[in-house]
């Protein structure tokens, strides 16, 4: 995504973590972002000690749509 948005910097650890797996204590989700992006915001979420299908939060949902908000699609 980075490369298609045109972002020119590099991935890096945003220091933010974020709460989403119901089934493990403490914000277990790392953000990093990508530097650079003169269109858009690029993240990379990791779920760290996890499921590969994790049982997400409820509040999962508003997490996301926070992010889609906060970043709109560039018009071009």
């Amino acid at each position: 995504w980075a490369r298609y948005q045109g972002c020119t910097g590099a991935l890096t650890d945003s220091g933010t973590r974020l709460d989403l797996v119901s089934s493990l204590p403490d914000p277990e989700t790392r953000v990093d972002r990508t530097q650079g992006c003169p269109h858009s915001a690029v993240e990379l979420w990791t779920l760290g000690g996890g499921d590969h299908f994790p049982l997400l939060l409820p509040a999962f949902g508003i997490i996301v749509h926070a992010f889609f908000e906060a970043h709109p699609k560039p018009s071009r």
